[in-house]
């Protein structure tokens, strides 16, 4: 290796760890995917009473639809801040707008679905009340409410992002550039952890909360069968009488 190239060999190390890494960055959300699956089963099957599989599947798939819109806003982001003039790069910042838009995002959605939740009930938007797909379900409800959900996360992230990664963009950046310091001669090493380690740690928690806010409420609730009837349609589904 000749003394020009040794001297240019970190600037290209440093530019081999990114977000769009073809082949390797759709395998690893790929795993990430069944992990969520994995959890989001494991918690229906603690339900009492358990929502049947078609309307699982709704719900789930609300929250695969706007999960897989918040990858692309994530990784939009992160491109977006490492370009600005700033030490720290892609990975590390597409790590660190995804756990803060994890906590904060949480924060948002539990406060709209409240919100949410009161503005159906008051007006009558049954469409839209989430979890809810008529009886038997209906795939136009699920296709509005899914449509819905999509949008509604994308606006979280652009909101947590403009309420707080971009007025404190450059305090962050100094925060995190030191943090990949030792992986800049290991870029797969610090892609691993910004895209696998921490989202398998960070996802499952955020499925199970998400899939408590999108689900209808009456589902997971011990008491309900003693509060009202309930019946089964031929899907499954249970209903209370009316």
């Amino acid at each position: 290796m000749t003394a020009e190239e040794s001297i240019a060999a970190p600037e290209i190390i440093r530019e081999e760890c990114r977000v769009v890494s073809g082949p390797f960055a759709i395998g690893v959300q790929v795993f990430l995917a069944a992990m969520v699956l994995a959890t989001l089963l494991y918690k229906r099957y603690q339900e009492h009473p358990p929502r049947s599989w078609l309307v699982w599947l709704m719900d789930i798939s609300k929250q695969g639809f706007a999960m897989s819109l918040q990858h692309f806003v994530n990784v939009a982001l992160a491109v977006i801040f490492a370009s600005t003039e700033g030490m720290a790069g892609e990975c590390v910042w597409y790590i660190s707008n995804f756990m803060i838009t994890v906590v904060g995002g949480l924060i948002v959605l539990t406060l709209w679905m409240r919100f949410h939740r009161i503005v159906v009930a008051r007006y009558q938007l049954t469409w839209l009340q989430s979890g809810e797909y008529g009886d038997p379900p209906k795939i136009p409800i699920w296709l509005a409410q899914t449509t819905y959900w999509g949008f509604v996360c994308c606006l979280e992230k652009f909101t947590v992002a403009g309420l707080v990664i971009y007025p404190f963009h450059h305090r962050i950046d100094a925060l995190i550039a030191p943090l990949e310091t030792p992986f800049k001669s290991y870029p797969k090493t610090e892609l691993v952890l910004v895209m696998v380690i921490a989202p398998s740690v960070l996802n499952p928690i955020w499925s199970w909360i998400i899939d408590n806010l999108v689900k209808d409420p009456r589902y997971g609730r011990d008491d309900i069968q003693q509060e009202e009837p309930l019946k089964h349609s031929h899907y499954g589904t249970v209903q209370s009488e009316c």
